[in-house]
């Protein structure tokens, strides 16, 4: 309640007087001066007195005050401050009154307005707990004067909630498999109440466990994740349920830290050495030297382990042994300890071998036979592949084999027993080359000599090795066909010997198509192709190259930034000099008909022509990524928009992103460390005590 001036109180006190006594004798003088019924004017006398009581009574209605009503907004279980305000002329002697109190709070005693003689303050208490809409009244007067009607102050509560807002999103960089990456998010709370809840990560994903905010009151919050494959890896966590400014989104890109190319590959059969293989590479993404784990099937033979250097390729070669013919599938499972790649590998059953298992000496001799007799040997054949061998057989007169096996089957690993004859032949010495040859291009051949001798002249005292029957009655085996084919020549000799001639090369027949296996029909060229496509890409068309562009070789990486790659080459003459360079980028692209991955090459045009230095020139790739590996090869363009051959490929990657050394911390910590030993020190001798023993 506001105190009345010591100055003003006596005039103050006259003009309330003088107010009181016109309005309680102001009818009567109304009344006295009243025109009677039947005047048609009054005196001048009588309109000025009506004038000036007209003028009071409109100075005692404004010198009557008011209050304004007013609506306040508060938080549970809070105070806040009130303005009271009086619509008056006159703020001398002016006081404010309580009228209704509230019901959910209290009011304390009212103060004066620091600034406005018209208003006052008072400050409203909320009881936690209770009802969130509250009201009380007050009014005011001038003095002892009346009192005005009581105006309503409103008071609107709302509970004390809080408001997570997330100003920074983390920012993990690229990782390999099995790596911890951190990253860091800065949350606030911009409410009106404190937060403290349990905080809940998604599977994998390390945070803090509970969040604990003042109004206001910003954190930084460590996030951690180890990622186990490569991909993208994302998620979110909303941190305030209901709140989508809480929201934090968590995104990691997990790169290949080695790529065996192709991941899918069919064993070709070697000839030569009698056993089917394969070869892929191996490329190491990351900047460490590489040692990965080989395992494979039992029948599959290869290194245990590979070593593959930073940014470079290895090749590894599996083959199946010569003893293993049979038709292969398996995996080979390459890794790293935490990360591996499978190399899924099919094999055709190992084509038909035929081997001779005897004569073994590669020679039959039939030995003496009368003029007009025969006689027998055996040839023995062995399949020791996987497949059923289809074998011709061609021999020269006077030899024979039985029509029926001049082309027969030899199923895998059996044997075949072929019985071949010498008859009918004049007397005389005979030798040839029997062929043996088979559907995959194999060829045996073995020499064979027969001796024809006359009955009636006296025999040699030497016998010949092989069983001869001369014809008699009853006992004589008519001669056998002459085979189908005959294309060994053979010399018939007349005593005395006569040197034997050789037979004639026969050309091999043609290979029969792979059969299909578990990859499908896959022909060796074919094979051959997507193994190239997806190490290299897509060859150019041939009409397409420059016949005067010569392949760009020696690249050379001289400078290596967070953005930028400097790489160089040597400079061709100028007779092959390009109009200009093109750079390309490898780019992995999945083929899901053949369920393979294949490499395409995209040109790159953030790339700056370099000076020309000790013979040498190059380009600049700007616009990189920080700590991202880039697969690139160099061509060559001349006028007419043909291209030069690429460049071998060029495997590269930018520095990571700036970090500050752990040294840098260590320096910090032990700098404080320091000072604060330091100010201790310092402040015990102040003290006059030892630092040795803390005494006096």
């Amino acid at each position: 309640m506001f105190a009345i001036a010591q100055r003003g109180r006596t005039a103050s006190l006259r003009l309330l007087a003088l107010v009181s006594l016109i309005f309680w004798i102001g009818p009567t003088l109304h009344a006295d001066i009243k025109m009677t019924p039947g005047d048609e004017k009054k005196s001048r006398q009588e309109k000025r007195r009506d004038k000036e009581m007209q003028e009071r009574r409109e100075q005692l209605s404004a010198m009557i005050p008011e209050v304004i009503p007013t609506q306040v907004s508060f938080v549970e279980g809070s105070s806040v401050e009130i303005e009271l305000e009086a619509a008056t002329a006159v703020a001398a002697g002016l006081q404010f009154l309580i009228r209704d109190e509230p019901k959910h709070g209290t009011l304390s005693n009212l103060r004066p307005h620091p600034e406005s003689r018209f208003k006052a303050l008072i400050t409203y208490t909320h009881r936690s707990g209770d009802g969130l809409m509250d009201r009380f009244s007050y009014a005011c007067r001038l003095g002892d004067g009346p009192v005005s009607a009581p105006g309503v102050v409103t008071l609107s509560g709302k509970a004390a909630e809080p408001r997570l807002e997330v100003l920074k999103q983390p920012m993990f960089e690229k990782s390999l498999p099995g790596r911890e990456v951190m990253a860091k998010a800065v949350v606030r709370n911009s409410g009106i109440g404190p937060f403290k809840e349990a905080l809940t990560w998604p599977e994998g994903w390390k945070g803090p466990r509970s969040l604990e905010l003042a109004v206001g009151e910003s954190a930084e919050l460590a996030l951690f994740y180890t990622p186990k494959e490569p991909g993208l890896h994302t998620s979110e966590v909303t941190l305030q349920t209901d709140v989508p400014e809480s929201r934090i989104r968590l995104w990691l890109q997990c790169e290949q830290p080695f790529e065996v190319t192709p991941n899918r590959a069919q064993m070709e059969f070697d000839p030569e050495r009698s056993v089917r293989w394969v070869r892929v590479k191996v490329s190491n993404a990351t900047q460490e030297n590489l040692r990965l784990s080989i395992i494979r099937p039992e029948r599959l033979k290869g290194p245990a382990e590979v070593e593959v250097r930073p940014g470079l390729l290895s090749e590894i070669e599996f083959i199946l042994p010569d003893a293993d013919v049979e038709s292969f599938s398996g995996e080979v499972l390459l890794t790293d300890g935490v990360l591996s790649e499978r190399l899924t590998l099919g094999a055709s059953p190992e084509p038909a071998q035929i081997r001779l298992v005897s004569p073994v000496t590669s020679e039959l001799n039939f030995g003496r036979i009368d003029e007009g007799g025969s006689a027998e040997q055996h040839l023995v054949l062995e399949n020791v592949g996987g497949q059923a061998g289809i074998v011709a057989i061609q021999v020269p007169p006077p030899f024979q084999v039985p029509e029926e096996e001049g082309a027969l089957s030899v199923p895998p690993g059996s044997r075949r027993d072929l019985v071949l004859t010498a008859s009918g032949a004049i007397a005389g010495r005979y030798g040839g080359s029997i062929i043996v040859t088979n559907q995959t291009g194999g060829r045996l051949e073995v020499k064979a000599n027969a001796e024809f001798v006359d009955p009636k002249l006296p025999a040699p005292a030497a016998a010949g090795a092989a069983k001869a029957t001369a014809p008699a009655a009853g006992n004589a085996r008519p001669p056998a066909r002459p085979a189908a084919v005959k294309a060994a020549a053979v010399v018939m000799e007349e005593p005395p010997d006569k040197p034997l001639a050789a037979a004639p090369q026969t050309t091999s027949p043609t290979r029969p198509q792979r059969p299909s296996t578990v990859m499908g029909v896959l022909p060796p060229a074919a094979a051959g192709m997507l193994s190239y496509i997806s190490v290299f890409g897509m060859p150019l068309p041939p009409d397409q190259m420059s016949e005067r562009l010569k392949k760009i070789t020696n690249l050379r990486l001289e400078r290596r930034a967070r953005n930028e790659l400097d790489i160089t080459w040597e400079s061709p003459p100028v007779e092959f000099q390009p109009q200009k360079y093109i750079v390309q980028q490898a780019r992995q692209e999945y083929n899901p008909d053949l369920k393979m991955f294949f490499r395409q090459w995209v040109n790159v045009t953030s790339a700056q022509a370099l000076p020309a230095r000790d013979g040498r020139i190059g380009l600049r790739l700007t616009d990189l990524e920080p700590g991202s590996q880039y697969s690139v090869r160099f061509l060559g363009v001349d006028e007419l928009e043909r291209f030069s051959e690429p460049s071998d490929i060029l495997i590269v990657s930018t520095l990571p992103p700036f970090r500050i050394p752990g040294w840098v911390w260590l320096l910090l910590g032990l700098s404080a460390l320091a000072a604060v030993l330091a100010y201790l020190r310092s402040r015990q001798m102040s003290r006059g005590m030892s630092p040795a023993t803390g005494t006096p």
